[in-house]
């Protein structure tokens, strides 16, 4: 009895595996479970400025995949907070989110980024942030957050540290794995 339910697990578990995504065909890399963030309708998918920032929009300007991204417009000296707290299904304790963000070459001064997750604690909303990297101009930079324990997800987003830059960063391609 013990090996039929075994094998009746893991039949599941590998159907569940493949209707997620979790596992490239051969290569036993793990992928992300949800698609996240792409921008593609033309809106901006529930994303909005937390603090600091000035008004976001979608863009065509950059692409990471499909052909919009979401512009996060810098208007020198700011620590400005980008966040969604919709449309977060499958995120979780311990999900990996990944952020790809685009600075232009024309950047001259050194901008650094990092991924947030706003904790409920009951009412009190605290940021916990991943760590940091600084940009490389004329790039699409990679950098991920794994969401900590948490009372409760109110949103996930991006804080961009700039130190007197005006012009743009561009987000696309946000997804994460599951819990």
């Amino acid at each position: 009895m013990r090996f039929f339910r075994s094998r009746r697990i893991v039949g599941a578990v590998a159907a569940a595996g493949l209707s997620l995504g979790l596992v490239a065909a051969g290569s036993g890399q793990a992928w992300a479970a949800y698609s996240g963030f792409g921008w593609e309708s033309g809106g901006v998918q529930g994303w909005a400025v937390d603090w600091d920032g000035t008004s976001i929009s979608s863009s065509t300007t950059y692409k990471f995949a499909g052909t919009r991204s979401l512009k996060l417009p810098q208007t020198g000296e700011q620590y400005a907070g980008y966040r969604s707290g919709s449309d977060l299904t499958g995120i979780g304790v311990g999900s990996v989110v990944t952020f790809k963000m685009y600075l232009p070459a024309s950047a001259n001064h050194p901008i650094e980024a990092k991924g947030y997750v706003t904790d409920g604690n009951n009412g009190s909303f605290i940021e916990r942030f991943g760590q940091h990297i600084v940009l490389t101009p004329g790039a699409w930079n990679t950098f991920t957050l794994t969401i900590p324990a948490v009372t409760s997800i109110e949103g996930i987003g991006v804080e961009v540290d700039n130190p007197g830059w005006t012009g743009a960063v561009y987000l696309d391609a946000v997804s994460w794995t599951a819990p």
